[in-house]
């Protein structure tokens, strides 16, 4: 496995992280939890768009 592709399953993990922690929020019916999740969600998809143009950017 390459260092990119290391990168991209760690940041993907991530969002998986926030998706399980929001779903585990509507579950347990806790609003904190929900945009907790959420929050970590987005933050890895953010994060997953910049590394993607940072390595477009440096082939």
């Amino acid at each position: 496995m390459s260092d990119e592709e290391r990168v991209m399953a760690q940041q993907k993990q991530l969002v998986t992280v926030g998706l399980v922690l929001a779903v585990i929020g509507l579950v347990m019916r806790r609003g904190s939890l929900i945009i907790t999740g959420i929050v970590i969600a987005c933050f890895g998809l953010v994060r997953i768009y910049i590394i993607k143009k940072l390595i477009k950017r440096d082939e």
